[in-house]
């Protein structure tokens, strides 16, 4: 007897989202840094926009036509119909955008089930964090989300502000929080080679915990405030003021508003 039920877990997605809670801090990061920098394609600002060339796997950020970032790319894969396919099993996409990610896929232990299907059942959120693990994993900066029609599409991007200069992440410091330079503040903290955070952001957030504390207005109320990203400095998921892709917690502001106070 034949029936008809729903569509079979795979496994292969369920054994690897343990992995996303060990990289949790470092993934937050990424997202964090990056998107500091490049605006998500949902949230771009007036006269921003951005380039990609898959062939010569490159990116351009722009505002107002002026690059402002760039570097180059490798596309993870796309996800389109709650289904992820791997770039290489894509005959639209030039080997140039995953030549250099693909040997690296193929040899991580942790996705080998993975990379044995061509393509496989996944949610939005599920392919998102897939690409972001792999740039943290793979020396990356982050994992771009980047729609195509229908198609959601994920880059790993290494990106730098100047000319002539490394694009590797670590030899690109930027605020996480908002993207700007050690040229454009006075001062910017360093928490790990992959988070920083500038003065201008320390006193916007430090001033909304000072003014939740002097109204003795209590803390949001979250459902899911466990699950949401951790304080990107310290990696705790104590009372936090959030951004738009990162957060830090109250101790961390204020010990570095204490910190730019006595330099």
């Amino acid at each position: 007897m034949f029936g008809f039920g729903k569509k079979k877990n795979n496994s292969a997605v369920d054994n690897f989202r343990k992995q996303f809670e060990d990289e949790h801090l470092e993934m937050a990061r990424a997202r964090s840094k990056l998107y500091a920098r490049v605006s998500h394609y949902s949230d771009l600002f007036d006269g921003e926009d951005y380039d990609v060339d898959l062939k010569a796997a490159y990116f351009k950020g722009l505002m107002n036509g002026e690059e402002v970032s760039f570097g180059p790319l490798q596309l993870v894969g796309t996800h389109f119909n709650n289904e992820f396919m791997w770039s290489w099993n894509n005959t639209s996409i030039p080997k140039e955008a995953y030549s250099e990610l693909k040997p690296f896929i193929e040899a991580t232990p942790e996705l080998k089930e993975l990379a044995a299907q061509r393509k496989f059942a996944c949610d939005d959120d599920f392919a998102e964090k897939l690409s972001q693990w792999i740039a943290v994993k793979s020396g990356w900066l982050g994992a771009f989300e980047a729609p195509y029609d229908t198609t959601r599409t994920f880059l790993l991007l290494k990106l730098t502000c100047f000319r002539d200069h490394s694009v590797e992440p670590a030899d690109n410091l930027w605020c996480s929080f908002c993207g700007r330079t050690r040229s454009q503040v006075a001062k910017i903290l360093t928490a790990s080679p992959t988070c920083a955070i500038c003065d201008l952001c320390v006193g916007d957030y430090y001033s909304i915990v000072e003014e939740h504390a002097s109204d003795n207005k209590s803390e949001p109320t979250f459902t899911d405030i466990g699950t949401m990203p951790p304080c990107i400095i310290c990696g705790e998921r104590g009372k936090r003021t959030f951004s738009q892709y990162g957060s830090a917690c109250d101790l961390c502001l204020k010990a570095c508003h204490d910190s730019i106070a006595v330099s």
